[in-house]
């Protein structure tokens, strides 16, 4: 990685792997996971309005349709859920929303990075400024204690699970989905998030899906392949 690339992936650490982290864990102390869920899914909007503001990327009929069918998709499924609200609604909705926007940041700034270099080093780079800062912060504040924590073996593994197959390795595959399409066209994936949580909890609990989640997985579906149609010339 270049040396003049080192300042400006620093600053995507601090965006995605310092302070989204913190916004999406306080947003959810608020709102419900179903709101956060949706509010989330508004990610790729959020992406397509920073890259045209930025002039990074062309607004298209396509993107704008799938993108809005994608939302769509993700409302259907979580259904009434949405109705429920906490004491503090609102303003976990907001706390949500800022941190749609530090993701379409990372989305549309970060895009050159992956482009002209390794998606790994990136994402590697990135990652580790961004847990650095996280952990100097949570450890001056006293948050994260400097002892090693008691847990069972079972915890343990379940962390190492979190931070390797949950974790980095859907971030990197991310990343190099940023270095070879365009940032909304990756960013609308992220309407399968709550679908798949639904459609695995259904599948744990041996029950058939509701159709409305069937509906909503239709329609993000519809909504992905839509975003990533080529305008006609």
């Amino acid at each position: 990685i270049p040396w003049r690339d080192v300042g400006p992936i620093g600053f995507l650490g601090l965006l995605y792997f310092t302070f989204y982290p913190i916004v999406f864990a306080a947003s959810l102390q608020f709102t419900t996971a179903a709101r956060g869920a949706l509010i989330l899914s508004t990610t790729p909007m959020a992406t397509l309005l920073i890259g045209m503001l930025l002039r990074r990327e062309p607004v298209t009929l396509y993107k704008a349709a799938g993108v809005s069918l994608t939302v769509a998709g993700v409302a259907m499924a979580l259904g009434e859920s949405l109705l429920d609200t906490g004491e503090n609604s609102l303003l976990g909705d907001a706390i949500m929303g800022i941190g749609v926007f530090l993701g379409a940041g990372y989305n549309v700034i970060g895009k050159p990075y992956f482009q002209r270099n390794s998606q790994l080093r990136v994402t590697a780079l990135a990652m580790f400024l961004g847990w650095l800062v996280l952990a100097l912060g949570a450890t001056g504040s006293g948050i994260m204690p400097l002892s090693w924590p008691d847990l069972s073996g079972t915890a343990w593994l379940t962390i190492v699970f979190l931070g390797t197959i949950a974790g980095a390795f859907p971030i990197y595959i991310y990343s190099w989905a940023l270095g070879h399409a365009s940032p909304t066209q990756v960013a609308v994936g992220i309407g399968m998030n709550p679908i798949i949580a639904i459609l695995l909890g259904s599948l744990l609990l041996a029950e058939i899906p509701a159709w409305p989640t069937l509906t909503g997985l239709v329609a993000v579906l519809c909504g992905i392949t839509l975003a990533n149609r080529r305008q006609p010339a």
